[in-house]
């Protein structure tokens, strides 16, 4: 009977001894993920931070250019609808005037062949 209660006891050892190492290797493993989550959530805090700083600077920027689209779009609707006028008009100014050279230089032949006519 003694034999069996020593083989016991050394189970009971053998298996305390495997817990305690067990247990040691999980508190290891819990403190070094305990370490990563800090510093995830140090770099959350931080990203939060940045965006924080970044909307604030950038909200009020995105506000005005909108505002100032919104004012100036009937402004520059109406540029290039003078725009489009004035185009039209050089472009209609250009041809009549390159036809009314055009006339000049025939009415200027005309001239020439009537004198060189007179002449002979």
């Amino acid at each position: 009977m003694d034999d069996k209660l020593t083989i016991f006891m050394a189970v009971i050892a053998v298996a305390v001894v495997l817990q305690m190492v067990f247990l040691a290797a999980l508190c290891f493993i819990l403190r070094r993920l305990n370490e990563r989550l800090e510093s995830v959530t140090y770099v959350t805090y931080l990203v939060d931070v940045m965006w924080e700083m970044v909307r604030a600077r950038l909200l009020p920027a995105l506000e005005e250019t909108t505002r100032l689209l919104k004012t100036s779009r009937p402004k520059i609707e109406v540029v290039l609808d003078n725009l489009v006028t004035l185009t039209s008009t050089i472009h209609d100014t250009a041809l009549r005037s390159t036809v009314t050279a055009d006339l000049n230089d025939y009415a200027g032949l005309a001239k020439g062949e009537n004198t060189q006519s007179a002449a002979l």
